[in-house]
């Protein structure tokens, strides 16, 4: 198939209509990088993403998992969304408001901030993301405050950061068993262990 037919398949996924800034300038950005490649490096990549193949949920289950997903408009279906939530249902989820296909370039703060608090659980074991020795327990603590988990039984109101039992969600946080609730607040909203729904 011809490259230009391939981009179009592929933009075709886009969000169409008023975005904000960040989300256009990510949207802008992924256009440029699909627009510089090939047609073998494109078609390669899109049939590893079609194939029907994944990772065999019970190989992984005792693995920390986050999967990390938006609330808005994205290219992956609900349906997709629940499959998946269905394949790894010990896993915490890391929700985001909007953030549409690219959360990671137009609200990366608040997905920096999921990164750390899933790393948090490994520091001091070989699988730590950094050298014991460049970080003391002080300032661990002052740069992944201990968050308030919520069990996924619970309901979390979106708009007002509150879980249905009345529980105050934390200001920034990090798709499982646990849900943790982030804001808005900040200018931005893979690991090994990271799983995140792709289109």
């Amino acid at each position: 198939m011809p490259a230009f037919m391939l981009k179009k398949l592929v933009m075709a996924n886009f969000t169409a209509g008023p975005v904000d800034p960040q989300m256009a300038d990510a949207i802008d950005f992924m256009v440029d990088r699909i627009e510089s490649l090939s047609q073998a490096e494109l078609a390669s990549r899109l049939t590893l993403n079609c194939q029907n193949a994944y990772v065999e949920p019970q190989r992984v289950h005792e693995i920390p998992i986050t999967i990390m997903d938006v609330f808005d408009q994205s290219a992956l279906t609900q349906t997709a969304k629940e499959d998946m939530y269905k394949l790894y249902p010990t896993a915490k989820r890391a929700h985001l408001k909007t953030g549409g296909n690219f959360p990671y370039l137009c609200r990366s703060a608040d997905v920096n901030l999921y990164f750390q608090i899933h790393l948090r659980q490994f520091h001091g074991t070989p699988y730590a993301a950094i050298d014991p020795t460049m970080i003391d327990s002080e300032e661990l603590q002052a740069l992944c405050p201990e968050p308030e988990l919520v069990d996924a039984s619970d309901e979390v109101d979106t708009q007002a950061g509150c879980s249905s039992n009345g529980d105050v969600e934390p200001a920034v946080a990090s798709n499982g068993s646990d849900m943790l609730a982030p804001s808005e607040s900040t200018n931005g909203d893979s690991q090994p262990d990271e799983a995140q729904p792709t289109g």
